[in-house]
């Protein structure tokens, strides 16, 4: 159960970085 807890808290953190990225991505774009 613990590593899975932590395999998708990698997952999430890597999520949230990409959508991070591709949002700034999108505001540079509409500048």
């Amino acid at each position: 159960m613990g590593k899975d807890l932590a395999k998708n808290k990698k997952a999430l953190f890597d999520f949230s970085i990409i959508e991070t990225f591709e949002a700034g991505i999108v505001l540079k774009g509409s500048e």
